[in-house]
């Protein structure tokens, strides 16, 4: 039982070490970005942060290689969690039902208010570097989260402990690199739970990928988390908007989380 603890304890330790090195990159590159001449970026944000992105994904695969060939001794590339063969329906699979589940809250939300729904002027190269921008965010996120965080954690701790070990420094970076509120906060820490029930049915993170990825950007090009270098098609002209699709999301979550949980992966969650 002590060597047991030894190797969770060190598992843990690596982990750590992982997440607080990925979290100095995050803020080195946000620290560079700052850099960079405000003017330049309002001139063409889209393919700014897109580019952004795609630096993000570069380092964030050099930062996990490092760690998977010094410390693990495995390789990356022949890894069947990160293959995409046989993966190209699952990934389009979790985006859209990650699309149906942010449509039924766009929905439930603008019902009674069409009035104050606002149609926007967007081009379609805009709406493209847009996406572009959120499929890397939700692979790298994926890829060390689920890929690497939460199927290290599988190999020394239950499904269970192992889901809310991954969430819970997953929620506590977006609160560390992003102006949020301690209810998307939780509402981050009940996509977590999702996403790694996502990736547990596969045990591949594309899955997982597809729905991050369409979840994010249909949020945003329906207007509802506006950010910085976004296209949108919509404004919502709603007073209190961020907590009512946040308070939305946090009913519609949990009902998905208990559908992937009882009717695929339940015999695993002990």
């Amino acid at each position: 039982m002590q060597a047991t603890n030894k190797q969770k304890t060190f598992l843990l330790g690596k982990l750590i070490l992982v997440l607080i090195t990925f979290l100095i990159v995050n803020m080195l590159l946000g620290n560079i970005v700052e850099l960079i001449p405000r003017k330049s970026i309002a001139n063409s944000p889209p393919l700014f942060y897109t580019v952004c992105a795609i630096i993000r994904v570069a380092f964030g695969l050099g930062i996990l290689a490092l760690f998977v060939k010094l410390i693990d001794k495995e390789k990356i590339i022949s890894s069947s969690w990160l293959s995409l063969k046989g993966q190209i329906k699952n990934f389009l699979f979790g985006g859209l039902f990650a699309g149906i589940c942010i449509v039924i809250v766009f929905f439930a939300i603008v019902k009674t208010n069409w009035s104050q729904v606002e149609v926007l002027p967007f081009e379609i190269k805009l709406l493209l570097y847009a996406s572009i921008h959120q499929l890397c965010t939700a692979f790298i996120e994926e890829f060390i989260f689920r890929g690497y965080l939460l199927r290290k954690l599988l190999e020394k701790f239950t499904p269970l402990v192992s889901l809310v070990l991954s969430s819970l420094p997953f929620a506590l970076l977006h609160l560390l690199l992003g102006d949020i509120t301690f209810l998307d906060c939780a509402l981050i820490f009940l996509i977590s739970i999702l996403l790694g029930l996502l990736y547990l049915k596969t045990k591949n993170i594309w899955l997982p990928v597809g729905f991050h990825w369409f979840w994010n950007y249909t949020q945003s090009i329906l207007g509802m988390t506006p950010e910085i270098g976004q296209q949108s098609i919509l404004k919502l002209n709603f007073e209190n908007m961020d907590n009512t699709i946040s308070y939305a999301c946090c009913i519609i979550l949990p009902l998905a989380i208990l559908y992937f949980y009882k009717k695929q992966t339940a015999k695993s969650i002990k």
